[in-house]
């Protein structure tokens, strides 16, 4: 069965991923930036929040603008339970980077926690479809897939270290976008 996409939804799936990219690293900054304080709790709460939903909104507009031929729905506590996987992942992943010395293991760490739960939340997304005839998956290529979401935001954390500066921000943005396209 061969789908096609709604160009207008991927490209604004891309323009969430951006938007969302540059607040969830403005957020850590912050959550950093506040350590050791009462206001750091709810800046990672807050954070987790934003940069949680900010990628469960790219991925679902993404899901969304796959059209298929066939009726399709979606069971909404599994969808919800991927929303609630991506505010998670992105809490732990948030803290790793911002408590201690931001060092190239916390950031790979934070790093590939994001990707196995940007993995998980697709996945999960991906079995609150409901259609018929059930979706099966490639082995190899479900394999290169989670690869790709683990490359990806290892990358994005790399971006993390020195000084924020606005295109680094925009360039992580893009490739949390390209991520949309690959996915």
């Amino acid at each position: 069965m061969i789908g096609n996409y709604n160009s207008w939804l991927v490209f604004l799936s891309i323009v969430v991923a951006t938007v969302a990219s540059y607040v969830a690293l403005d957020l850590a900054s912050r959550v950093a930036a506040t350590h050791g304080t009462r206001s750091s709790r709810y800046w990672l709460f807050g954070g987790a929040l934003s940069m949680g939903t900010g990628i469960w909104s790219m991925h679902f507009i993404g899901m969304l603008a796959f059209q298929l031929p066939i009726p399709m729905s979606y069971d909404i506590p599994v969808t919800l339970a991927s929303l609630l996987i991506a505010a998670v992942v992105s809490g732990f992943a948030l803290y790793t980077i911002s408590h201690g010395r931001l060092s190239l293991r916390r950031l790979l760490s934070a790093g590939l926690l994001m990707g196995i739960g940007i993995a998980c939340m697709h996945y999960t997304g991906m079995a609150a479809m409901q259609l018929e005839p059930p979706i099966r998956y490639n082995p190899p290529i479900f394999a290169a897939s989670v690869a790709i979401a683990l490359d990806e935001a290892v990358e994005s954390g790399r971006v993390q270290r020195g000084d924020l500066i606005l295109l680094m921000v925009f360039g992580a943005g893009l490739t949390w976008g390209a991520a949309v396209i690959e996915w």
